[in-house]
């Protein structure tokens, strides 16, 4: 049984030729003369063909450029209507024709079959045999170009960019191509995308320009004898992100300069919105378009590197000493301890018939909870959460965004994992003061933890679009700044805490040394963790914190992965990403620097060489 198209399409192209007819009536009489000699014609052409519209921006939060559509050309040949003895001599004519383009010139890889397809039943439409090119590639190619070829203007979508925030800004895929069969009302004249991934995806809709319609009559060589744009396609809506352009620039720098895999977040503690958001390593979404080689898809999702992941938000890692500030703040809260008082911190400790260890070898002596921080010392904390059981600092751990989602602009966004509030053992509360354990976040949830503790009274709602805006001009999503959610914390025991990340970095004794700027002072937390395979002895290390300490207004975390079996620490590997990030960032900040405190030099001198804690797994 025929479908319902095949009787439908006939009817409509009938009625469009007669409204062609019709129309033309009211044109002057070389038109006339132009349809009748087409209509009697059984070579010519009267084609009515969809221009897909152009893409609307994605733009950062000062209207720069992330994705957006131009204008570029695509080198086409123009098949004669009659004149080949076979098919090989029509192959043997199109393969002269790219012959005679510049080597140089990207073409497109195309299969015998489909060019003969396309002569048998598409000829008068131009056929593209090159990517895309910029203006000034094709301006230089235009004059020396055979009678037979020509440029063809295509809107073209790209990242100007390349890799950098792609994990976020996604890619496009085709959605529709122009048609392989005999010419039909409607053909595209080029391929439809859509959005595959990221803001493409989830704001597809909103981004997607409106399609335009244009008449093609050819004659019976071909060559075209009129041409009309019934329609004109209109662009889509626009994506305006909180981040800033220049801070990305400086995080993907920083973490393709010191990291093969790793992540870096950066939020405004007073706004929420994130400015920086970067995951090594990336891709370039220019590959996408007009469609990716398969090769080069594979080359990408087999990559033990996995750059499609984005680890800044989609990766659970444990959070490793980092979480310490999140104990010490609930202990001091809940009246466990204040700033004086003292707890021993030896090299190692038996917990439940097993020995727990600290990373430095030498006992650290009875110390208080901010230098407990700033030394990191495992087995200070063990003894204080055996004290305290886990049920408390993970209810506060809570409290300050982990194991929840963000529900923002995402795909794939983590919730990471927090444990069940009931009773611990005694082995588990130990492991679980460090931050390992039943115990998962992302750096994202943990920059956003290190806003809440910067802030002390409220954690701050994440944002990462400040409005999108269709292209009717409705806006559809609006930033509101100013929610947030209380915190149970006071004031002194957030001022110890914060004493205590601050001295981590500016403290001769600190494992946070490597994170010192040269302007203003960060404040901070290290970590490292066992990660992934046991049996591998991978390791991951962590930076968090804010900075400037005296009037914080960015939070932040760093995340760097190890390679199987090699020694890191966050002090040594995951500081200095932070460090690099932010004298990247500095001229972009000289506005806003005069108002911070300068740092203070280090002065202390250190009794104990290591710079960096290690971990103690369970």
């Amino acid at each position: 049984m025929r479908s319902f198209s095949y009787y439908f399409w006939p009817l409509i192209s009938a009625l469009l030729v007669l409204s062609i007819s019709v129309y033309s009536e009211q044109k002057q009489e070389g038109s006339e003369q132009i349809i009748a000699v087409a209509a009697n014609r059984p070579d010519a052409q009267i084609m009515i063909l969809k221009i897909p519209g152009p893409r609307g921006s994605i733009l950062d939060r000062h209207g720069r450029a992330l994705a957006t559509s131009v204008v570029k050309q695509q080198v086409v040949v123009n098949f004669p209507s009659k004149g080949f003895k076979d098919d090989q001599a029509v192959l043997n004519w199109v393969q002269e024709l790219r012959d005679s383009l510049p080597e140089s010139l990207p073409q497109l890889k195309i299969k015998d079959s489909e060019i003969l397809n396309h002569y048998e039943f598409r000829r008068w439409v131009p056929m593209a045999i090159s990517n895309y090119l910029d203006n000034e590639q094709a301006w230089q190619i235009e004059a020396g170009l055979s009678p037979s070829l020509s440029l063809n203007s295509v809107y073209v979508r790209i990242y100007p960019e390349g890799e950098l925030a792609a994990h976020i800004i996604g890619y496009l895929g085709i959605k529709e191509k122009p048609a392989k069969k005999a010419i039909e009302i409607g053909d595209l004249k080029w391929e439809l995308h859509e959005g595959r991934a990221g803001w493409e995806k989830i704001y597809e809709d909103e981004l997607a320009g409106q399609e335009g319609w244009e008449k093609i009559i050819t004659n019976e060589q071909g060559e075209i004898i009129y041409h009309e744009v019934l329609k004109a396609p209109s662009i889509g809506g626009v994506v305006r992100a909180t981040l800033d352009l220049d801070l990305q620039r400086a995080a993907e720098f920083a973490l393709t300069k010191l990291s093969k895999r790793g992540a870096l977040v950066v939020i405004d503690i007073q706004t929420g919105e994130i400015v920086a958001m970067a995951s090594n390593p990336s891709y370039d979404p220019n590959i996408f378009l007009p469609k990716v080689e398969y090769d080069d898809y594979q080359a990408l999702i087999n990559s033990k590197d996995k750059p499609l992941y984005a680890r800044a938000y989609q990766a659970a890692y444990p959070p490793a000493s980092v979480f310490k500030a999140v104990v010490a703040l609930d202990a001091l809260e809940k009246g466990f301890i204040d700033e004086t008082t003292l707890i021993d911190g030896p090299p190692s400790m038996e917990i439940g018939g097993r020995e727990f260890k600290n990373w430095n070898k030498k006992p650290e002596g009875e110390i208080n909870v901010i230098d407990a921080i700033k030394r990191s010392c495992n087995t200070w904390f063990f003894e204080l959460a055996m004290y305290m059981e886990s049920r408390s600092f993970i209810n506060l751990a809570k409290l300050l965004g982990l194991g929840e989602n963000n529900n923002l602009a995402l795909l794939g966004e983590t919730s990471g994992k927090l444990p069940t509030i009931k009773y611990e053992a005694p082995a588990q509360s130990a492991n679980l003061s460090i931050g390992q354990g039943d115990i998962l976040t992302s750096p994202l949830q943990m920059a956003r933890m290190m806003a809440g503790i910067a802030r002390g009274v409220s954690l701050p709602k994440l944002q990462l679009i400040q409005q999108v805006v269709t292209n009717q001009g409705t806006v559809v999503e609006q930033m509101v700044v100013g929610h947030s959610t209380p915190l149970p914390l006071g004031f002194k025991s957030v001022v110890t805490v914060h004493e205590g990340l601050s001295q981590v970095v500016n403290d001769s004794r600190g494992t946070g040394k490597k994170a010192a700027v040269s302007y203003a002072k960060v404040s901070g937390k290290t970590g490292t963790a066992q990660w992934g395979d046991v049996n591998k002895k991978q390791y991951l290390a962590w930076f968090a914190g804010f900075m400037p300490s005296e009037k914080p207004k960015y939070a932040f975390a760093a995340i760097y992965e190890g390679e199987e079996g090699q020694t890191i620490g966050g002090g040594t590997y995951a500081a200095p990403i932070v460090k690099e990030f932010f004298e990247q960032a500095k001229p972009y900040l000289e506005p806003i620097i005069e108002q911070w405190s300068p740092r203070k030099s280090i002065k202390q001198k250190s009794e104990v060489t290591e710079d960096d804690e290690e971990s103690a797994i369970e």
